[in-house]
């Protein structure tokens, strides 16, 4: 199933870990029920503009700053990940098999695995 754009341009890219998927995903759904409520559809923003219907407009006013405070959550999120786990320019640019055949030769190397065993270590 493919996210809508609106979602991953209000949201950003949906996250891998638990935390920061519970907190995508409860957002997503506040801003699809929303959506489907008042029948905003492709807005060029989220939720649209500010509607003039009272109960239309409570329910943005109440939206729009706890979607605020989700993407102050997943931005912190993502920095935690980012803390954790940098990815360097070269990893990212090469075949996920290149770089674990390369992880393999260094385990090889540092545990000091004989040629004779049928491993070259290159």
């Amino acid at each position: 199933m493919e996210v809508p754009g609106y979602l991953t341009a209000e949201l950003g890219e949906r996250l891998t870990s638990p935390r920061g998927r519970g907190i995508w995903d409860r957002t997503a759904v506040r801003i699809e029920h929303y959506g489907v409520s008042f029948d905003i559809a492709d807005q060029p923003r989220t939720l649209g503009d500010r509607p003039h219907d009272l109960r239309a407009r409570a329910a943005y006013d109440q939206a729009r700053p706890d979607i605020a405070m989700a993407k102050k959550q997943l931005a912190r999120e993502r920095a935690r990940r980012w803390r954790r786990f940098p990815a360097t320019p070269t990893d990212d640019a090469r075949p996920l098999r290149e770089r674990l055949n390369d992880l393999v030769v260094t385990h090889i190397k540092s545990a000091g695995i004989p040629r004779a065993m049928g491993f070259s270590a290159r």
